[in-house]
This record gives C-alpha cells, sequence and structure tokens, in this order.
C-alpha cells in the first residue's frame, strides 16, 4: 500500500465546495482569522485508560469538523419550526406520514416486516447516525417531513400573493397546466368487462366453448352450427357472452370455490329487465368488478381501446352499427390479448370534481404541483430564508464558512464569541450544547474508533517495530521506511492544503479529509495499518486455530451440495402479479397442487427418454399448461358441460382439456433453469429437497455423470415453498472436492499451511527458504488447491477479514475478537470517564456491533451459537 491510499476517503463537503466556488470566494469566507467559541471543560479528560487520554477539546474539534455544521443546522431548523408562522410543523406530523417516510426511505413497512429484519434495520441506522431504536429515527424523520412541510406552505404563499396581482400576465400555475393534467390524468372511469388471454388459439377455444366463433370477415361473432358459420350474435347474447367469459376466467376468485364458481352474479353485477341485461356499476363504485380507473387501464394498456375505440352499450343510441365490444383480437395489448365489453362511461370530469379524498380536482393537482416544486433545492432556500428572518448569526468561523458556501446570501459576522456557536431569535447553541448533541450521536463510533486505534498500536505481539511509549522507531529498516513513507505523504498533504490554505485551517483540512488534527498523527496511521494487518493475519494464525478450522470445514463439508437443477413452479399471483404464499391458498387450492404434481410427474417418467430431456419436456409442459383452456364456469369441475369441445375417444384431441382442472382453481406454471445450487441460496424447503437429490446421487455414485434425476423422494413427497409447489429435477451434481480423493480426506494442517504461507508470503525469511515454500506449493496437486479454496480459505478470510470488491469489509472473527477487546477496555475499572453514564453508552454501542457482526457471519463455530 502506498502512501496515497492510506486512507480511503471521500471529498468532504466543504473541500469540494470551495473547489467548485474556487476564485470566486473572497477572503471573507476564511475561518482561520477568527477564534472559534469554546466549550467549558476542553482540558478536562472525556475518558482515560492507561496512557491514553481523550480531552474534551480533541474529542469536540474532530466531531465538530465532521459533523457540527449538519447538527448545528437540525438544532436551529428543530427550534424554528416549531413556531414558524405560528404553527408547530414538527408536532403537526403524523404517525401515518412517518410510518410512510420510514418506509420510502429505508424499505420496511414497520407494520408487516419481520422483527428481526426491523432490528437490523434500526442496528444499521443506529451505526450510520446514531439514532437509537425507532423513536429517535422518527424524531429525524419529523424534522425532514416538517420541513417539506413548511417549504410547500411557502409555495402557497407565493402562489396566493401571485394570483392576487390584478396585473398578473397567468397564474403561478397556469391554467393551462391544469387542462392538461385533467386531460392526461383525470379521465373519467369506465364500467367494462375485461378478459385477458395469453395466446390468441385461447381466446378462440374461449368462445368455441361458449358455442361461438369470429365471422368469416371477423366484424362480429356467429354462432357456431356444426363448425359453420351460424347467426350473428344478438347485442343480449353478446352480453351474456362476456358474463361467462369472466366469470370462466375469474371463477377461482370465489372463496368458496368449486362449490360456487360465479363472480358476475344476477342480482349483483347486472339484472334482467324485459329481456335485456343491464349492467349494474353501482353509480362506478371503485369496489365494483366492472369499473376501471383511468390508472388501471393505462396498466393494462387498453387507454384508447375503451377511450377512443368503443362506445359503451349501455351508452350508444344505435347498438347495431356501433363498436362496443372486441370482435377482433388478434392484437396484443401489454403482453396479452383481451376481450372487452365496454358497459358506460361515467361523467366527464372537471376541474371542480369533488374525489374520494374529498378534495377536488384542482386542488388535488395543485398539491401535485406544490410537490413537484419542492425539491431540496427549494427545501435548502425557504430553510435559510427562514433562519435569516430569525436573524441567524453564526460565531464558529468553520461553520459559518459551510454555510456561506452554501447560502449566498448570508454576511459572515466579523464579530466573535466566546462560548456561542450560532443563534437566532429563541435559541442560542453554545459550544457545549453542540458537543452534547455531537457526542449523542456520533460519539460512540468516534470514542471506540480512538480506543482501537490506541489498542492496535500497543498490540506488542504483532508490533516489532514500533514503541509506543517512546515513539520510537526500533530497527533501522522501520525508520528507512516509514520516515521515506510519512515525507511523500507531508509534501503531499502540503500540496493539497495549498489550494484550501486561504480559507480553513489545516487543522481543518486534516480533520475533514483523514480524520487527524495534525500531520504527525498520520505517521501512526501507517503504523496503525500494518500492526493491524499483521494481527488480522496472526488472529487467523492457521497452526494456533486449527482446531477451530477442522471443525469449520467438516461442518461446510457436511454442508456441501453443488446441484445444477432446472424446475416446474406451480403458483398462483394476485392482481398485481405478485405470488401468493400457499398458506393464503384454499385446501381444495392445496389438494389440487398435489395432484397436478403427481399428473407432472407421471408425465415426466413417461416421457422423458433418449432425447427428449427433462428440459425439453418441462418446456412443453409450461407451453400445454398455457395453451389449456380454463373450464366453462358453472358447472361441476369434473362434469362433461364444463369442457365442452373435450372429446375423449379422439386419438388426437382438438382441445387438451389436461391442465383445465388446475388453470381454472388460478395455477400459473412457471418453467425455469437455476443454474447452480450451492447451500444458502434457496429458501429452506427447496434447499432441502436439492440435498436430498445431491445424497441420493452422492450414496448411488452417480456425481457428475450428467444424467438428469427428478426429485421423488416418498417421505416427502412434495415441495412446498413460500413461492408455491415445485417439481424440482437435478441435471448433474458434483462430488465433494477432495484433497485425496481415493480416501476422500480434507486438506491436511501441513498442505493448508503451505498454501497460505505461498500465497501470502512470510516475513523475515531468506530467499532460499522461500524458494522451498514456492517448491512445496507446486508440489501440491490440484485436489488438494481446490479442496483448500473450497473448504478453507473462505472460512479463513471470514477469520482475519478480507475488504470485497466493493471495499466494504465483511463481518469477521478478528473484528469480533476487536470489539469484544475494545469493550473490555471500556468497562475496566482502569477506565474512566467524565460522565459514568457514557460507559453504558458505549458498551451498548459495542455489544451492538458485536451481535450485528456475529449474525452476518457465515461460518459460525459450536460456542457462538
Amino acid at each position: 500500500m502506498n502512501s496515497s491510499s492510506i486512507m480511503k476517503r471521500t471529498l468532504p463537503l466543504i473541500i469540494a465546495l470551495i473547489l467548485i466556488i474556487g476564485i470566486a470566494l473572497t477572503l471573507t469566507l476564511t475561518s482561520k482569522k477568527k477564534t472559534a467559541p469554546k466549550i467549558s471543560n476542553p482540558d478536562e479528560a472525556f475518558l482515560t485508560y492507561e496512557d491514553l487520554v481523550i480531552k474534551n477539546k480533541d474529542a469536540y474539534n474532530i466531531l465538530k469538523v465532521r459533523y457540527g455544521y449538519s447538527t448545528t443546522l437540525d438544532l436551529i431548523d428543530r427550534h424554528l419550526l416549531k413556531n414558524a408562522n405560528g404553527k408547530n410543523y414538527i408536532d403537526a406530523i403524523t404517525e401515518e406520514q412517518l410510518k410512510k417516510a420510514f418506509k420510502d426511505k429505508y424499505g420496511l413497512d414497520l407494520d408487516e416486516a419481520e422483527e428481526d429484519k426491523l432490528e437490523e434495520l434500526f442496528d444499521e441506522i443506529y451505526f450510520d447516525t446514531g439514532l437509537k431504536g425507532q423513536a429517535e429515527v422518527f424524531e429525524m424523520l419529523k424534522l425532514e417531513l416538517a420541513k417539506k412541510e413548511y417549504t410547500k406552505d411557502m409555495i402557497r404563499k407565493d402562489q396566493e400573493e401571485h394570483d392576487a396581482d390584478e396585473d398578473r400576465e397567468e397564474n403561478y400555475f397556469p391554467e393551462s397546466d391544469y387542462k392538461t393534467q385533467l386531460k392526461n390524468n383525470y379521465k373519467e372511469d369506465i364500467a367494462a368487462i375485461v378478459v385477458p388471454y395469453t395466446t390468441q388459439n385461447e381466446v378462440e377455444i374461449a368462445l368455441r366453448q361458449l358455442g361461438i366463433k369470429q365471422s368469416q370477415d371477423k366484424k362480429k361473432w356467429v354462432k357456431v352450427v356444426e363448425d359453420a358459420y351460424g347467426d350473428p350474435l344478438t347485442i343480449e347474447e353478446i352480453k351474456k357472452a362476456f358474463i361467462d367469459l369472466y366469470n370462466s376466467a375469474y371463477a377461482y376468485k370465489v372463496p368458496t370455490y368449486p362449490t360456487n364458481q360465479l363472480v358476475l352474479q344476477e342480482g349483483d353485477h347486472y339484472n334482467i329487465v324485459d329481456g335485456k341485461i343491464v349492467f349494474n356499476h353501482n353509480n362506478f363504485d371503485h369496489d365494483s368488478k366492472l369499473v376501471y380507473t383511468q390508472k388501471q387501464i393505462d396498466e393494462l394498456g387498453l387507454a384508447t381501446l375503451l377511450y377512443d375505440d368503443l362506445v359503451g352499450v349501455q351508452d350508444a343510441e344505435d347498438l347495431e352499427n356501433a363498436k362496443f365490444y372486441t370482435y377482433q383480437f388478434d392484437r396484443m395489448y401489454s403482453g396479452k390479448y383481451y376481450l372487452v365489453l365496454k358497459i358506460a362511461n361515467a361523467a366527464k370530469n372537471e376541474l371542480d370534481t369533488v374525489l374520494e379524498n374529498g378534495l377536488t380536482i384542482r386542488e388535488e393537482i395543485t398539491n401535485k404541483f406544490i410537490d413537484n416544486k419542492t425539491t431540496n433545492d427549494r427545501i435548502n432556500k425557504e430553510m435559510a430564508k427562514l433562519r435569516k428572518a430569525n436573524n441567524l448569526v453564526i460565531y464558529d468561523p468553520f461553520i459559518s464558512l459551510n454555510y456561506s458556501l452554501q447560502v449566498s446570501d448570508y454576511k459572515q459576522t466579523k464579530k466573535t464569541h466566546k462560548t456561542i456557536v450560532a443563534k437566532v431569535d429563541g435559541l442560542e447553541i453554545t459550544a457545549d450544547m453542540l458537543y452534547e448533541e455531537l457526542v449523542k450521536l456520533y460519539g460512540v463510533s468516534y470514542f471506540s474508533d480512538r480506543i482501537l486505534y490506541y489498542y492496535v498500536l500497543h498490540l506488542t505481539e504483532y508490533n516489532d517495530f514500533f514503541d509506543p511509549k517512546t515513539d520510537k522507531l526500533l530497527t533501522k529498516e522501520a525508520r528507512t521506511k516509514y520516515n521515506d513513507e510519512f515525507a511523500e505523504i507531508k509534501t503531499r498533504i502540503k500540496q493539497e492544503y495549498a489550494q484550501y490554505a486561504s480559507y480553513i485551517t489545516m487543522e481543518e483540512f486534516l480533520i475533514s479529509s483523514y480524520n487527524v488534527q495534525t500531520i504527525d498523527e498520520l505517521k501512526y496511521l501507517l503504523f496503525y495499518r500494518d500492526i493491524l494487518a499483521d494481527f488480522r493475519k496472526g488472529f487467523a494464525d492457521v497452526e494456533k486455530n486449527w482446531d477451530k478450522y477442522e471443525e469449520l470445514m467438516n461442518k461446510k463439508y457436511e454442508e456441501f451440495f453443488e446441484v445444477r437443477g432446472i424446475h416446474l413452479l406451480i403458483h398462483i399471483q394476485d392482481d398485481e402479479g405478485n405470488i401468493v404464499d400457499p398458506e393464503e391458498w384454499t385446501e381444495y387450492q392445496i389438494n389440487l397442487a398435489k395432484e397436478l404434481t403427481e399428473l407432472i410427474k407421471q408425465t415426466l417418467k413417461k416421457e422423458v427418454t433418449g432425447s427428449k430431456t427433462y428440459a425439453t419436456i418441462m418446456s412443453r409442459i409450461q407451453d400445454d399448461f398455457n395453451r389449456s383452456p380454463r373450464l366453462v364456469a358453472g358447472y361441476d369441475v369434473d362434469s362433461p358441460q364444463a369442457r365442452p369441445l373435450d372429446d375423449p375417444d379422439a386419438l388426437y384431441p382438438e382441445v387438451d382439456y389436461r391442465y383445465s382442472k388446475f388453470k381454472s382453481a388460478g395455477f400459473v406454471l412457471k418453467y425455469e433453469d437455476l443454474g447452480t445450487i450451492t447451500p444458502g441460496q434457496m429458501v429452506k424447503p427447496f434447499e432441502e429437497a436439492v440435498r436430498y437429490m445431491w445424497k441420493l446421487n452422492d450414496e448411488e455414485g452417480h456425481h457428475d455423470d450428467g444424467k438428469a434425476r427428478m426429485y421423488d423422494n416418498p417421505d416427502k413427497p412434495y415441495i412446498q415453498t413460500e413461492f408455491g409447489f415445485h417439481i424440482f429435477v437435478a441435471t448433474n451434481t458434483v462430488d465433494y472436492k477432495y484433497a485425496d480423493k481415493e480416501n476422500k480426506k480434507l486438506p491436511t494442517k501441513e498442505q493448508v499451511l503451505i498454501y497460505i504461507k505461498a500465497t501470502e508470503g512470510v516475513k523475515g525469511i531468506s530467499k532460499e527458504e522461500e524458494k522451498q515454500i514456492q517448491e512445496q506449493y507446486k508440489a501440491l496437486s490440484e485436489d488438494v488447491k481446490n479442496a483448500i479454496a473450497t473448504y478453507f480459505m473462505p472460512i479463513y478470510n471470514e477469520f482475519k477479514g478480507t475488504t470485497s470488491d466493493s471495499g466494504q469489509m465483511p463481518a469477521n472473527y478478528a473484528d469480533m475478537f476487536l470489539i469484544e477487546a475494545i469493550k473490555n477496555i471500556v468497562e475496566s475499572t482502569n477506565t474512566t470517564f467524565a460522565n459514568e453514564e457514557y460507559r453504558a453508552s458505549l458498551v451498548y454501542y459495542l455489544n451492538k456491533k458485536y451481535e450485528s457482526s456475529q449474525r452476518s457471519l457465515t461460518y459460525k463455530l459450536e460456542s457462538d451459537n
């Protein structure tokens, strides 16, 4: 590692802003020439342990530079928003708003998420922000939402003032924009019967089951008379046909299916009046199965069809010549074919139409316009105005500089103050107040890092080059190495700082960029870097930990499987296309899924031969399933009336009803190639089935033979997961990766030691010794190397910790050891705190860090369970 990569850092905000604004800055933006407000007890030790002394002033300076700007503004804004224009914006935020904001920000629903998932998320939030638990997170969200609501009110005020000007050229939100919104997003509801199909053939069969076909000129539907074209359907027959088609498509949605099958029923959804069907949409009630909103219509891709092409069967005056249904079905809409009967249009919406939420359309559109204007930039500008209106003064030069870089009209004060960092009307934020807030939010992270830093520098077992007590490098080699590297760092730092020297102090630059206060401290970071690396390697020492490695390798060996597989998934989807957990299926559907599983298994056993592979037949079964018609609703599912086109005596039946009963129950069949499956990839029931197939092949000696075998376990005949029922086929299984295949042995300690020494190197050995190690490594067989890479290296990396490609270091045993070491120091009677309550806060934080790491481990020792 060279000096330029001593710390991976992001460009601090203030540094980035100075770079962006560049020569536009003047020396009036400097933070150097003013004295910063001080805390009341700067030289008092916050924490002491042996010769580690963390003084308040050091903690305050670092925390202030890193987090003081945003924390100060949060304190000010929370105060101002409690009484802005006579309104308490903070307290006005509702729990409903907070829950929605939480879900939007973090992706979890507080009312529906699993408890362990929420615990993990709150831990992550705590580590990132210092906010502990839901109550503190909600306080943060309250502030964010309050700033948005205040900004919206300011936009409304601008609108009112603008629109009150009689000389205005146009309204704040132009009337043309309202009309565009009305036209595009507030079209009237439509009553219709909409039935989806996968293929044209499926449409044709659905119609023929009702004795209907498309006319020869494709401009109407006609009756089927001995496969010939009969008379055209009357309007009432067309209506009845659509009712039957809809009921056949959605019969499974009736809770008591198959006992009751009719979704659209006479008396509820339609009535017979003077021999005519009159549809009942309950004044376009959105709960009616016949009513579609514009959003639903757009999602189906039927907007042009329903709004422009078709007329309502209950609206049109001349139905004989009107197009009110899709007599043609040769066009796809959003990937599906639809049969559509348009019933009626609701009254056209106007801007003063009242919506279900109680707002007029104009009011809702206005709210949308305001939401669109409520950008982060607008929020920042409105909050800056509010602070200015309340006489904001920032005395701390560094925080003042930050603010002036982002709020162009802020005039930095020339005055100084000994204790006050910033003030607005009714609030003075002292350095002590700011320090207290910074410690509350970020102190646990800062102090634990400082203790870790101290602890690592004093790890004498891994540090043979630096004496932290005398502050001296112990060998000539170390002095040459580190002095040269440090000289390079100092030169680079001075060059970097030259761009900012007019604006911020060297200390502020170093804290912002490297989290240290002096250049000399960077030297210790070099020591820390190398000692920590040696500690990680030493902590994971093979000799010292072989018993643990052997335990985990044997466990990994026992859990090993590697299977390539394919499956058919029997599942049900809700209206949004989401998979429904079988826990929510009816008993009838569960039993039917088992019946379908057996049917597919028997088909596979019968038809998979020679060139007809499992993949080919499973793919064909999916296609056959999709082509199968749904049963005609209203009849017993096993009756001939439900399958009117069935010809059981035909050698090659025109219509195959094999899967119709299952399709009519709401099932969808999906074929997938799952690729290679290893432990931990799949949900537990499915993984158990995959493991069963691997063990079966292992017992019968069929690994790596490329022969596909279907899961058919008599003790557990069905693979049921949260996704549905699976028919699984293992297309190949891979044998254990043995170091010694003949004797079925894992790598030995000696083989692993050679591997690690050769691949990672050994400090302080001669070239001859290095040559000997490489020769031993070359002598290892490929089987040994593969076995080490499979069973040992993942465990070894989790012991010492290895940075991932993304730059993150996953949970590891070395870090957990260090967390425990820090906690022992915190709990030690030799450690003193200025505020004894803070000891408990640090212990809580470290316990949480340890638990989080432990949860995330892949390889867990029995002692950790």
